[in-house]
């Protein structure tokens, strides 16, 4: 089963889109995320949400693949993604939840600059998102207010 990727970006949210079906692989989803980038709408301060699609699968996706890319996406997200706070928001299906969630604390070390987290839909990831911004834009307030 070959795996595709679309990548979008929904302005009105601030947010790249890069949604998944069949068996995806690090490489796959690292070219997606970097085909954002060639998209006339990219920024660096998007927010990104992952979406795999129902029917995909991570059976392709192998410990020493993920270990061999994880530099990649670092590197890609402190060169690309140059926010503030970027965040990552994951919705995949449950059946496919706890390996999405153990594939990512494989792939993630302490140097990670990017908060990442897994939902279920894209409603849960996207409140996720807005309620992480609403709480930058209370810390930042409050920070002017102190320094007045």
């Amino acid at each position: 089963m070959r795996a595709d990727y679309v990548t979008t970006i929904n302005q009105l949210d601030r947010v790249a889109i890069l949604s998944a079906v069949g068996a995806v692989t690090p490489r796959g989803l690292f070219d997606a995320q970097n085909q954002l980038r060639a998209l006339p709408e990219w920024r660096g301060d998007l927010d990104l949400l992952v979406v795999f699609q129902p029917g995909t699968t991570l059976e392709q996706m192998e410990l020493q693949d993920i270990a061999r890319h994880s530099d990649l996406f670092r590197e890609w997200n402190a060169q690309h993604r140059t926010g503030p706070h970027p965040m990552t928001a994951v919705v995949t299906d449950s059946k496919i939840f706890n390996l999405a969630c153990m594939i990512w604390a494989t792939l993630r070390r302490d140097d990670w600059k990017v908060d990442v987290a897994f939902h279920t839909d894209e409603a849960a990831a996207m409140r996720w998102i807005h309620a992480s911004r609403a709480r930058d834009e209370e810390k930042a307030e409050r920070r002017q207010e102190l320094a007045k």
